[in-house]
């Protein structure tokens, strides 16, 4: 089975804040630090279905961050109920569906709220079918579907990238694509190489099997990841 990547530097934060670092993506803040750790389970067999998406390993309360600018689309902000929990969903400029579930409650922003890299979205949970498991982020990219039919609207054309103008708005033809935004099925991406990238400059270190362990700042503990 063919696997679409994320292309290099699709990503500017990683989406979670291990504790009171101070980098260019989490402000320093006081409080515990944790480990974090992730490896790539995308298309792992999960029962019936295949894993289109990267559980990232850490300890409930820890802060989501956004890992691009983009605009909430889709929120769940009821009782954790069904597989997923709490969740949003986010858009960004370069067209790509962001997926965030088993939130440990609801998230901060609502729908249509804008965001820079960087931005808390929530908090790292176990809601939904993870109180099974363990504390994780489930983290899903997929192309935004009907692009194509954007493509026909203006004549056949390629779709261009989200764009901001010069008052910081979307131009007309972002704000029609991100009404239309809705996850593509048929084009998921694997953020693993983006993740390990960002992981990287905060002092992560990786086993032969890919695995990525992100130290705690001082005296953290680690999660009892699968």
């Amino acid at each position: 089975m063919t696997v679409n990547h994320l292309p290099l530097n699709a990503l500017s934060c990683f989406p979670v804040d291990r504790g009171n670092v101070t980098t260019p993506c989490a402000p320093p803040r006081s409080g515990r630090t944790a480990v974090v750790e992730f490896e790539n389970g995308y298309l792992q067999p999960r029962g019936e279905y295949l894993h289109h998406a990267i559980d990232i390993w850490g300890t409930i309360g820890m802060p989501l961050l956004a890992p691009v600018d983009g605009r909430v689309v889709g929120a769940w902000n009821g009782q954790a109920m069904g597989d997923a929990g709490y969740w949003v969903r986010f858009v960004d400029l370069a067209g790509y569906s962001h997926y965030y579930s088993h939130m440990n409650a609801a998230p901060l922003l609502t729908v249509g709220a804008t965001f820079r890299a960087g931005a808390q979205l929530g908090e790292l949970g176990q809601t939904g079918n993870a109180r099974r498991t363990v504390p994780h982020l489930h983290y899903q990219v997929r192309g935004l579907a009907r692009r194509s039919r954007l493509d026909r609207l203006m004549g056949g054309g390629q779709a261009p990238p989200l764009a901001e103008q010069a008052d910081g708005t979307l131009d007309p033809v972002s704000e029609t694509l991100l009404t239309l935004a809705q996850p593509d099925g048929r084009n998921p991406f694997n953020p693993y190489r983006e993740l390990a990238r960002l992981a990287l400059p905060l002092g992560a270190t990786s086993n032969p099997g890919g695995r990525y362990f992100i130290p705690a700042a001082s005296g953290g503990t680690s999660p009892a990841a699968p």
